[in-house]
């Protein structure tokens, strides 16, 4: 039977990168950065990747936008 979904070894990984990315742009930005009315906004933001980027260096925004992006290349 065939797996689905990235071995767990990857996602782990890639979980770690997606935090780190998380807190970085915190440190920077001194805001989180996903915001929403709602736990459904906020979801739908990490889901599609918008994250504000005012305010930041562009080659930090997007050494960031990748590592918040859940570490994908």
């Amino acid at each position: 039977m065939r797996r689905l979904g990235p071995a767990p070894k990857d996602a782990e990984q890639s979980k770690d990168v997606f935090s780190l990315g998380v807190m970085a742009y915190e440190m920077l930005t001194m805001r989180l950065p996903y915001s929403g009315a709602s736990l459904f906004d906020i979801g739908m933001r990490q889901v599609e990747g918008k994250v504000d980027f005012t305010g930041v260096e562009p080659q930090v925004a997007e050494a960031i936008g990748r590592a918040t992006l859940r570490g994908e290349k």
